[in-house]
């Protein structure tokens, strides 16, 4: 790993430290240097297999740590710990290529970048950019001097780049559609243009975004909660869907409401069946695997919906409901 100034092999230290396993890791690391006035920085590697690559960052009271990947491997991931934890404050396999953490403990702070386990067991490579920033630790949405708490995308032609960094050096991660509401959690200069750090409401996925392109906008209004309690968080969508909640009982509609995670085919349902009472199915990969419901979970692929009993309960559950679109 030509770019790092130290390489230490660790024999003991399996990949599953950082989301791989078996082999044994070679772990180069370095310390991050920002340049003269400047809190940002851009940085390059390269991996091989079951190579690890890490970059401590001084903490710095008031700020949080700010981390992009672009990369070659979509396999490729990196993770975020404190001074001294046993576990990452930031996953990146979970939780995507951008992350933040607050710097709330003294010491240096690590930053992992890493091949998963089977990409690694093939010796696949990844070649990729990290983009490392020291952001304020508070989000409140303060536009410079004062601002509104969402933005409006406005005066794009197809989309507006979402960035790792207040920068067009640093990598996209993303795409804003002309028109899109984002929420806003603060904006500073860099050189002579304005960037704002948005959080997007469709996904949750945060980024920086040229704030020539934004204009205030309106907070969004929830779907219709259709009497639904869920878990108190915001639906994604509510509607109807066919259903037989009770033994006997011909197919008839049932409120629903669902919370999308980030990775497609990951989401909560919840669904209407009775007074003060909701039928909950957990997804993953499309697939649903929990229940608060007695008993095993049956399903059925129906075309482009899903057909699931639960004992003499059926639903029947489009594949839009859980993807979205």
């Amino acid at each position: 790993m030509r770019f790092l100034s130290r390489l230490v092999a660790l024999s003991s230290l399996l990949l599953a430290a950082a989301g791989g396993g078996g082999a044994a890791a070679q772990i180069a690391s370095e310390t991050v240097e920002f340049p003269s006035g400047s809190e940002d920085v851009t940085l390059r590697g390269s991996l091989q297999g079951a190579e690890i690559a890490i970059y401590e960052v001084a903490a710095v009271e008031g700020k949080k740590l700010g981390v992009g990947l672009e990369t070659s491997n979509p396999a490729n991931y990196f993770n975020i710990s404190a001074p001294g934890a046993k576990e990452a404050a930031f996953i990146g396999s979970t939780q995507g290529n951008y992350g933040e953490v607050v710097l709330s403990q003294p010491g240096a702070y690590r930053i992992t970048v890493y091949l998963m386990r089977n990409a690694a067991r093939r010796g696949e490579i990844a070649d990729y950019k990290l983009s490392v920033s020291l952001l304020p630790a508070s989000d409140f949405a303060d536009g410079l001097s004062g601002g509104p708490d969402y933005w409006e995308v406005h005066g794009v032609g197809s989309a507006l780049r979402l960035r790792a960094g207040p920068s067009r050096e640093h990598g996209v991660i993303g795409a804003l559609g002309n028109g899109e509401v984002v929420r806003n959690l603060g904006c500073r200069m860099s050189g002579d243009a304005r960037w704002c750090r948005v959080e997007t409401l469709r996904e949750g996925q945060q980024g920086w975004a040229a704030g020539g392109f934004l204009r205030e906008g309106t907070p969004p209004r929830e779907p219709d909660r259709r009497n639904l309690a869920g878990n108190g968080q915001r639906f994604d969508a509510t509607g109807v869907l066919p259903c037989a909640p009770l033994a006997g009982q011909p197919t008839a509609s049932c409120d629903f409401g669902v919370i999308r995670e980030r990775k497609p085919g990951y989401a909560g349902l919840w669904i209407r069946i009775g007074e003060g009472a909701e039928r909950y199915f957990l997804f993953e990969e499309g697939k649903p695997v929990y229940t608060n419901g007695a008993g095993e979970i049956s399903v059925e692929r129906l075309g482009d919906l899903q057909l699931l009993r639960l004992g003499e309960e059926r639903y029947e559950v489009p594949d839009a409901v859980i993807y979205g679109g």
